[in-house]
């Protein structure tokens, strides 16, 4: 898992973007963009 990529938006995907070495966050919901920033996750917004 340490080369798979993973991409959420919620704290429910918080376990899947733990387990992966490249977990991305997109267009995350609030309080995810925190969580994101402390973990030092790329945040990706995409329309």
């Amino acid at each position: 898992l340490g080369a798979s990529f993973m991409y959420g938006d919620s704290p429910g995907d918080l376990p899947a973007l733990e387990a992966v070495g490249h977990p991305r966050v997109v267009n995350p919901i609030r309080g995810m963009t925190r969580i994101a920033r402390r973990r030092g996750w790329p945040i990706l917004y995409w329309s």
